[in-house]
């Protein structure tokens, strides 16, 4: 079918296995313009909303804990006692290869729902919340470790870069269908990570939330629920590979490049594809009926005033202490390396000494021999 093409067949190993071999993705997601609010009547205003929501985009560039972007329990480390893993609900049974989001993402088994407090076991009055709605959105701050809601290195993702150009215009039809595309990189991506984080940039261009408000979001200690932006419109565009294992003194056939990469012909073929079969399809999805009523949802994640301001006030300090803590690591490191330079140096001068008085007792040695014969 038409839908289907082969673009390029290349030579691996046997043991060659696309998901673990993969060291980075790349995605694009199509965001209507009418999620972001713009209107046609008002450039100033359009333009500074598309900058506001590439500001929020490029705050994930970076190494980051995409803890509240993602179904955090899913990633979560195992159970340090036994009495913790009869606590856990459930852990995680696979590494990060096996959960990326190209995996997840089109299986649709999670739905998406507004949260239940009562789920977590959490009071909304002692978050102040007041006497709201248990399913209200919610955003704390964890004062100590739990250990069942912990942050580990699973949830740590490289995003090498996330951004968006400007407005972009394609047609359906006859109707012209305008829109923003996403781009974005990853080292690789936790289930429905990318939605998330598509969904909370459109809610800083809509003033639902702060820049600052999103950046404290990727602070450990904070627990903050995202809205997830449809999925309609997201596509995988991209893989990078590490380079092919061979074993060792085997000599790799002349046809096998050294790391699985399309060909200029391979890639112009690529390109072609999703400018003329994957790109008009997406368009149709940007008319999906999904985005408006999630648009107008955007406001059930607007934080109280106490809620952000506890977070940013939280964030900061978490910040500062942070900075202080590497301060003083890099100056107990460089300490360190002092005190392991001066002994070496120490050490040296002491071999030194000692071979220098080994060859003066040599040569006294041999002038009193002398003397004998």
């Amino acid at each position: 079918p038409p839908e289907i093409r082969v673009f390029q067949a290349t030579r691996v190993t046997k043991s060659f296995e696309s998901r673990s071999t993969c060291c980075a993705r790349s995605y694009e997601l199509l965001v209507p313009v009418a999620a972001l609010g713009l209107t046609s009547g008002d450039p100033v205003h359009n333009q500074t909303r598309v900058d506001t929501f590439r500001q929020a985009l490029e705050l994930y560039q970076g190494w980051h804990p995409f803890h509240n972007f993602t179904n955090r329990k899913q990633y979560a480390p195992k159970a340090r006692t036994p009495e913790d893993r009869a606590a856990r609900t459930k852990t995680p049974k696979q590494a990060i290869s096996s959960l990326d989001e190209d995996d997840t993402e089109a299986e649709g088994k999670e739905e998406d729902k507004k949260i239940d407090l009562k789920d977590l076991g959490l009071d909304p009055r002692s978050l102040g919340m007041g006497g709201e709605s248990w399913e209200r959105y919610y955003s704390y701050w964890l004062e100590e470790v739990d250990e069942h809601d912990r942050v580990g290195q699973s949830h740590w993702r490289i995003m090498h870069y996330c951004t968006c150009g400007d407005v972009e215009k394609t047609h359906v039809g006859d109707e012209e269908v305008q829109f923003l595309r996403v781009r974005l990189k990853g080292n690789g991506f936790m289930i429905h990570q990318i939605r998330y984080m598509v969904g909370a940039a459109v809610a800083v261009a809509n003033s639902v939330i702060s820049l600052e408000y999103l950046r404290s979001s990727m602070c450990i200690p904070a627990r903050v629920r995202m809205p997830r932006a449809p999925p309609h419109t997201l596509a995988l565009v991209h893989a990078d590979f590490y380079p092919s294992r061979l074993p060792s003194g085997e000599v790799p056939p002349p046809d096998m490049p050294p790391a699985l990469e399309l060909e200029a012909p391979g890639a112009q073929l690529r390109d072609d594809f999703h400018a003329q079969h994957l790109l008009p399809h997406l368009a149709r999805l940007l008319r999906h009926e999904d985005w408006a009523p999630w648009t107008q949802d955007l406001s059930l994640y607007q934080p109280t005033l106490e809620q952000e301001k506890n977070l940013l006030e939280k964030s900061r300090q978490w910040e500062a202490d942070n900075v202080a803590k590497n301060i003083i690591k890099a100056a107990e490191r460089k300490l360190a390396e002092e005190k392991r330079e001066a002994e070496e140096i120490r050490e040296a001068e002491e071999k030194s000494a000692t071979e220098l008085s080994n060859d003066q007792l040599n040569k006294t040695a041999v002038q009193r021999l002398s003397k004998f014969l």
